[in-house]
């Protein structure tokens, strides 16, 4: 009995310690920020739109910063020197990865919340 709820235990320790990839919740008073936030829609609909290259190396991520929820528009192609634009709620470009308000580490903490179905990304 004893090595049963041992091992319950620590079943219940291990799943409640995992971030899930849709981790991010109460984002900008909606529940589906991809379907439910105008500019974000469109933004996708318009990579949507891209050549297949281009749209395949092409992410959204969601994120939180100082309370707020941020979303990060990536690129992971390697050659094409770009950087990563953050967006408020209301699709207003705030800044970019890299400069002095967002650093790094805010891609670490973050949930992919669009890519291409044909991403090379992740």
């Amino acid at each position: 009995m004893k090595k049963i709820t041992l091992l319950l235990t620590l079943v219940f320790i291990i799943f409640s310690c995992c971030k899930k990839d849709n981790d991010v919740t109460n984002t900008c008073n909606v529940s589906n920020p991809v379907e439910d936030l105008t500019w974000l829609k469109e933004q996708i609909q318009e990579l949507e739109n891209t050549s297949s290259y281009e749209s395949k190396e092409t992410y959204i991520l969601q994120t939180k910063h100082d309370g707020n929820s941020l979303f990060i528009l990536g690129n992971c192609c390697a050659a094409c020197n770009s950087v990563s634009t953050v967006y408020n709620c209301e699709g207003e470009m705030i800044g970019y990865i890299g400069d002095d308000t967002f650093n790094f580490n805010l891609i670490e903490n973050s949930t992919i919340i669009w890519k291409a179905e044909n991403s090379i990304c992740f």
